[in-house]
């Protein structure tokens, strides 16, 4: 929460949360001149260093500090608006000012530093102190445009400080609530199923829940270059849909769409409301399956990995700012290291760990892998291989017992086939649309432009 003021004060927008990572965007400024950008820039590089002197170091809990590292970024951003199966939409941004965040963030070498890539130096290096970053020695790095990095130390000594304007919410505060209902239905198609009848009667911290769950980690063969073209939009529009409808097919939920400079992250659920079943390892395993087999035929490649355990749903973030519905706990983090395994393997993109091979082993042939050590767990962890011929059948078992434990009586949803939904695909930024038919879907895109 304290995050969440000092960005919302300076103008930023926390715009995703990905894992314990945040992507904020401030909103461009109301004119196209140089100044107001550098004014805007200004602004990011000044909440940055007052978050790094308040909150730095700070105490969470007893022997737990907060750490903050910081990569910021210029330029145009677009933001992609994906999926439609089930009439379930994602977004994600997508430009240059991500893949100089990332770079920066990562070149940072300790905690508790502010980082820029040149674009934003050039523009702000008469306000700020810096210090040139290099990498190390020996350690080899293609030629990056975004370098030299620096180190933002300080203000500098004599330099006015601008002025912080909360532009975004001032963004949010001017719409008003007939416009919000005008557009409702839409905005739902973001909302996870999860959470929709919380909201519906103003309770969503009800949705907040310790629940047992099969949790999937994908890496996906794509990043943010493929954006910089139409060809490469309607390459992620294509994969998205594939992996919703394997995903859906076997009643997941597709939790959170990530895009950075090493490749897509996808996080899937596997039993979370309304679509519990008492076979989601089994579920899981053929949907991930499915996705390999899918992907594989448009050229994409996919990495998995699977883990179940006792994990939190509902909803996190701050009262009345922003807030998503997410997964948190053991498992999930588990889940991920056992993707980051299977993206080194050539052949065996699909691992999972030992609970899921418990719950699934009735089913599916799962030999041992290996044993690895996993940061956050002590002793090697065992990782299994699921084995699925081209001829396995499987006859899924019905649904359990009351998704929703809060409410009394609930029905699952009569789901219509998964053909009859139309993906689409829309990119936006901020200024100009351009629209054109590419034979299934209807592409537009908001670019963000020169006025003349």
């Amino acid at each position: 929460e304290l995050l969440v003021k000092s960005i919302g004060r300076s103008g930023g927008d926390i715009f995703k949360f990905a894992g314990d990572a945040m992507i904020v965007i401030w909103p461009p400024p109301q004119t196209d001149s140089e100044e107001e950008l550098t004014k805007v820039l200004r602004q990011t590089i000044q909440s940055a260093l007052d978050i790094q002197s308040k909150l730095h170091d700070t105490a969470i809990v007893e022997k737990i500090k907060l750490k903050v590292k910081i990569g910021i970024g210029v330029g145009e951003v677009h933001i992609l608006h994906l999926g439609g199966v089930f009439n379930r939409a994602e977004y994600l941004a997508v430009g240059e000012p991500l893949l100089q965040a990332f770079e920066s963030e990562h070149l940072a070498k300790g905690i508790g530093e502010v980082i820029v890539s040149k674009q934003v130096w050039d523009r702000v290096n008469a306000y700020f102190d810096g210090i040139e970053l290099h990498h190390e020695e020996g350690g080899h790095h293609d030629p990056s445009p975004n370098e030299p990095f620096m180190q933002i130390l300080k203000s500098r000594e004599g330099a006015e400080k601008v002025q912080m304007t909360a532009d975004a919410l001032l963004i949010r505060t001017s719409i008003k609530n007939e416009q919000v209902d005008m557009i409702r239905a839409k905005l739902m198609t973001y909302v996870p199923a999860a959470v929709v009848p919380f909201i519906k009667i103003d309770q969503e911290k009800w949705s907040a829940e310790l629940r047992r769950l099969t949790i999937m980690f994908l890496n996906i063969g794509i990043d943010l270059t493929e954006a910089r073209s139409e060809t490469g939009l309607e390459r992620i529009q294509l994969v998205l849909s594939v992996i919703q409808r394997c995903l859906y097919q076997q009643y997941g939920s597709l939790n959170k769409l990530l895009m950075d400079d090493k490749g897509s992250t996808i996080v899937a659920v596997f039993g979370l409301p309304p679509l519990y079943h008492q076979d989601n390892a089994v579920r899981a395993i053929l949907a991930a399956a499915s996705l390999v087999k899918e992907l594989k035929k448009i050229g994409t490649s996919i990495s998995i990995g699977i883990a179940t355990g006792l994990v939190f749903a509902g909803v996190i973030g701050t009262s009345g700012s922003r807030r998503e519905y997410s997964v948190l706990g053991d498992s999930v983090n588990l889940s991920a290291r056992v993707m980051q395994q299977a993206k080194k393997e050539t052949t065996r993109k699909i691992l999972v760990d030992k609970e899921t091979r418990t719950e699934a082993e009735h089913r599916i042939t799962m030999p041992l892998y290996d044993e690895f050590e996993v940061k956050g767990k002590t002793g090697r962890i065992p990782f299994y291989e699921p084995i699925i011929e081209d001829t396995f059948t499987y006859v899924p078992q019905p649904s359990s017992g009351n998704p929703f434990p809060q409410i009394r009586l609930h029905r699952l949803p009569n789901l219509p086939g998964i053909d009859e939904h139309r993906p689409f695909l829309i990119a936006v930024s901020y200024t100009h649309l351009r629209a054109h038919e590419t034979g299934r879907n209807l592409v537009c895109r908001l670019l963000l432009e020169k006025k003349k």
